[in-house]
């Protein structure tokens, strides 16, 4: 191999980062992801992943790319086509613009999976990537809380009841406390860590598990549930988990009163000020009693295990066996309370397929969840096209068309729902490659015998509760959720050693690799930078439009030249434009959309409003018609089609209001 000259060589040593900066960018990046109001918008996780593609390029010219395992190569693979055929979809979706968006999320996600495998982790770094974005997470978790318990009204941070900072989405509010606490109950396993920072963990791990309490999440729960059962199931220190577990567990029924009562006191009407302040002083306790508890269990564990190890490991079986039979105990009791097996099963069928209507969901209802109606929607659309699915992220025009319930969602609240219904069977088994080989990769670290083995089951029990809860949940969609479980899941692949090579590989070998590395470097940058800047300038155009009109349509049309196969510009511009009542700049604008997307009802809709305010009553009929064929159960539409009709005015004001009230109750739903 050349030796590099001395200055190069003393340039590379300065450009290569070492581990403690390569953690700060990534839990950066995820961290300002998680605060993010909402976790999921364009404008944050575009830049995030440009910041993690460069990384990865400071990464490999530093210190040289990783060779890869069988598995780790798979997953990678699996993951990487997947991506591809996420892009491929644009092709045949019906909102091109959508599953533009859509595809660049997933190429996040490829670009994030890809920083953490292409280099060697030992597991102290990985467990400090891990732990320093869970505690990272939780203070931002705990600054929200404080932060509402300030607030004159807190119950606007809970809406429903439900705590939905720092992410407007309660159920995807509980996962993100939810996946902080796992990092936490690993550290707490680790026996080469002091007994006071393993106690600290677990008071962490506990703190982070009450504010996801705050939520109300019935999928965080059934997640949760699912992960104790696999992880319990694959871990080698099978009852130092479940004890800490237990704990979590005992603390969190302690003080599950002033936590639930939140819920119950902001629906009643109650004094909420007084209830959160009660929830706030919960969670501090919550911290305090785990961590004291869990001082207490490790140095009586250390002691036992340095004096008595054969009696401890003979107690930790007895204390396996009791909990799986407590476990049971409590499943039979519960199901005999609901009335029998057969009785349990047939009610919650029933309130599965026809739920009680309801603003507001909470762990023992089954008000506000139509599930059933979206999972039979992506079905239909699966049916439809078996193969090569709706397109990425095309959902949410069929499920107006086909509704049931009074429901927009823009997902159908099920990973595989989403994966069938919108990429098809090739997209589904692409993503079942990725999950099995990164799974069998988390389940072999938490196996090893080595510093990896609390980052495996970390990662195991981030990815195992992520498929479990995203199996009732529209998660994937939330990057600051998604995306550390990615992260994570690369530096896991570690624990797979490099393949052996024979012979080291010639001159012209690694330059070719390297150029298809630059190339694939510049075409994600290529794809995802002119969206990025498009979503910038819609985003500036809506704070702008009101003191600067000119500004905000030139940005708009910026951002049309910018992603043209996306209509949001043209149709913030015709709402832009219907706020100011210049109906033939609505007409043009909602036209240019319609070139665009012609299933979006509510460009028909707009589109009809305009032409009647300009006389032009056949053209609005026939326009709000296919809007009303678009969407059939859309009150909108009906309603100013029965005003054209019967020569009504239509009141402009009436329906802003209906819409944009409509859109405030459905971000918390």
């Amino acid at each position: 191999m050349e030796r590099l000259p001395e200055p190069a060589l003393e340039l590379r040593r300065l450009a290569a980062p070492d581990t403690a900066i390569a953690l700060v960018a990534i839990v950066g990046c995820f961290s300002l992801w998680s605060a993010n109001d909402g976790g999921y918008e364009e404008i944050v996780w575009y830049p995030v992943g440009l910041v993690l593609l460069v990384l990865t390029g400071i990464l490999a010219w530093s210190s040289g790319r990783r060779r890869l395992g069988r598995f780790t190569a798979t997953a990678l693979y699996g993951l990487g086509g997947y991506t591809v055929w996420a892009y491929l979809s644009i092709a045949w979706a019906g909102d091109r613009g959508l599953a533009l968006t859509g595809a660049n999320r997933t190429l996040v996600y490829l670009i994030a999976f890809y920083a953490a495998v292409s280099r060697s982790w030992r597991g102290a770094d990985a467990m400090v990537l891990a732990a320093a974005w869970a505690l990272v997470t939780l203070i931002v978790g705990v600054v929200a809380l404080v932060h509402a318990n300030g607030l004159a009204h807190p119950e606007l941070d809970f809406v429903g009841g439900r705590m939905t900072v720092p992410i407007d989405y309660p159920n995807a509010n509980a996962a993100l406390f939810v996946l902080a606490a796992w990092p936490f109950v690993a550290a707490a396993q680790e026996l080469r860590l002091p007994p006071w920072l393993r106690a600290l963990a677990l008071g962490c791990a506990t703190a982070s598990a009450a504010i996801a309490l705050l939520a109300q999440s019935k999928g965080a729960a059934l997640g949760v549930a699912a992960t104790i059962i696999v992880v319990a199931a694959i871990a080698r220190a099978r009852a130092r988990l479940l004890v800490q577990l237990a704990v979590v567990g005992v603390t969190i029924a302690i003080f599950h009163g002033p936590l639930f009562a939140v819920y119950n006191r902001i629906n009643a009407g109650g004094d909420a000020r007084h209830t959160v302040h009660h929830a706030v002083v919960a969670v501090a306790l919550s911290f305090v009693v785990a961590s004291a508890l869990g001082a207490v269990i490790a140095l009586i564990g250390d002691r036992m295990l340095r004096t008595r190890p054969v009696q401890l490991q003979r107690a930790g079986r007895v204390f396996v066996t009791g909990a799986a039979l407590c476990a049971v105990l409590a499943l039979a009791a519960v199901t005999v309370h609901y009335g029998g097996p057969a009785s349990t099963v047939r009610d919650g069928w029933h309130a599965f397929i026809r739920p009680e209507g309801s603003d507001s969901s909470h762990f023992v209802s089954t008000a506000g969840n139509h599930r059933y109606d979206f999972w039979r929607v992506a079905a239909r659309q699966f049916k439809r096209s078996p193969l090569l699915g709706a397109g990425i992220d095309n959902f949410g025009a069929d499920y107006v068309r086909y509704r049931h319930s009074l429901e927009q969602p823009l997902y159908p609240h099920s990973l595989e729902a989403r994966l069938l219904g919108e990429t098809g069977l090739v997209g589904f088994i692409l993503f079942v490659v990725f999950s099995v080989a990164a799974g069998w990769l988390a389940v072999c670290a938490v196996r090893a015998r080595s510093l990896l083995a609390p980052v495996g089951l970390a990662s195991a029990t981030m990815f195992f509760y992520w498929l479990a809860h995203g199996s009732v949940d529209w998660l994937w969609e939330f990057p600051g959720l998604s995306g550390p479980v990615f992260v994570l899941l690369g530096c896991t692949a570690s624990v797979e050693p490099p393949p052996v090579v024979a012979t080291e590989r010639s001159r012209w070998t690694r330059f070719n690799s390297s150029t298809v590395h630059i190339a694939a470097g510049i075409a994600a940058a290529v794809l995802l930078v002119p969206s990025w800047l498009a979503a910038r300038d819609v985003a500036s155009a809506l704070s702008s439009w009101r003191r600067d009109p000119a500004g905000a349509s030139s940005l708009l049309h910026d951002a049309t030249r910018l992603n043209p196969v996306s209509d949001e510009a043209d149709v913030v511009a015709g709402t832009i434009d219907e706020r100011r009542r210049d109906w033939p700049a609505v007409q043009q604008a909602f036209q240019r959309a319609l070139e665009r997307n012609e299933q979006n009802w509510y460009s028909h809709l707009e589109l009809g409003i305009a032409l009647a305010k300009q006389g032009n009553k056949a053209g609005a009929i026939a326009t709000l018609l296919r809007a009303h064929t678009l969407d059939p159960r859309e009150s909108l539409v009906t309603d100013v089609l029965s005003s054209v009709r019967a020569d009504r005015p239509i009141d402009v004001t009436r329906l802003d209001e209906r819409i944009i009230g409509r859109t405030t109750v459905s971000a918390a739903s």
